[in-house]
């Protein structure tokens, strides 16, 4: 085994979504051990050797249907409670992800459904019955699945609609407080900490959740595009990308705006948790509402 794949072993890329089942003591000392090696992994030094350590995914996406959503999650990953949006995702634009799938040849593994609060968007159930069809027909062994937070007894009734052949994440969340939510809005572009990181690195998610698809088009990851939504700077491929596209400008800029770039890293978190960057970013957004039309979608 060559050094490139020792450090991505799940030991390492999964570290970060486990840690909190650790003891505390336990998990302040690996915590300090895994922030040595995560600096030391993205610098840039180390990344021309061995390469950017996570690629997006080719078998697994994430499909954002809606940024409309039943709670206020402090650190939202999408920004629904910093940003509130009704913006979902067309059912025309899920039947064109179907047949550029088939077209293009994409061997699906799964596709996530989530946003958001998914059970939301108003032609959920129809998004669920064309995908189901598309599996039906082209890939059996798909596994189509649905987040959700369960929070009201709406949601609740439109998860009992679902069909059995459909798997559901259901987090039972209570309130939007959520204890496991990492500082999201710590940009570590604004940290002298990470002058010499290199945000081609990315973090798991893009391998172990997917690339993302969201209403404004196809990303290495789905939190990117969430990130699109505020900063606008428009990456997001209007196509699935081919095999070969790295989407490697994507990683460079909006890995550089999140949190989950390094496992608690930079080591200072402004008190209300939102860093410089994103400060700017939403009073940027905020002022565009005011001159805005109608979201895409709503």
């Amino acid at each position: 085994m060559n050094i490139h794949k020792l450090v991505q072993l799940p030991l390492w890329w999964r570290y970060e979504r486990r840690r909190l089942a650790l003891p505390p003591m336990l998990r302040r000392v690996t915590d300090r051990i895994f922030r040595v090696y995560e600096f030391w992994r993205v610098s840039q030094r180390v990344t021309r050797i061995l390469g950017p350590r996570f690629s997006r995914s080719r078998t697994r996406i994430e499909i954002d249907i809606t940024y409309a959503c039943s709670l206020s999650c402090k650190s939202c990953n999408r920004s629904i409670n910093q940003a509130p949006s009704n913006e979902h995702i067309s059912l025309s634009q899920i039947h064109k992800f179907i047949k550029e799938s088939v077209q293009g040849g994409h061997r699906w593994k799964e596709i996530r459904l989530l946003g958001g609060e998914p059970t939301l968007h108003p032609e959920f159930l129809s998004i669920l019955d064309a995908l189901r069809e598309y599996r039906k027909i082209h890939r059996p062994k798909l596994q189509i699945t649905v987040i959700s937070n369960g929070y009201t007894e709406r949601t609740q009734s439109i998860l009992k609609k679902i069909p059995g052949d459909v798997c559901v994440e259901n987090t039972s969340k209570i309130s939007g407080y959520q204890i496991d939510f990492a500082p999201f809005n710590n940009a570590p572009r604004d940290y002298p900490e990470h002058t010499r990181s290199d945000f081609r690195n990315g973090c798991w998610i893009t391998e172990g959740l997917g690339m993302g698809f969201t209403p404004r088009g196809y990303y290495h990851c789905a939190i990117a595009g969430g990130i699109d939504r505020i900063y606008n700077f428009k990456l997001g491929r209007q196509s699935i990308p081919d095999p070969g596209d790295s989407l490697q400008e994507q990683f460079t800029t909006f890995c550089s705006l999140c949190g989950h770039f390094c496992i608690h890293a930079p080591s200072a978190t402004p008190e209300d948790g939102v860093s410089r960057s994103w400060r700017d970013a939403y009073a940027a957004w905020y002022e565009r509402q005011k001159t805005a039309g109608p979201q895409k979608g709503q």
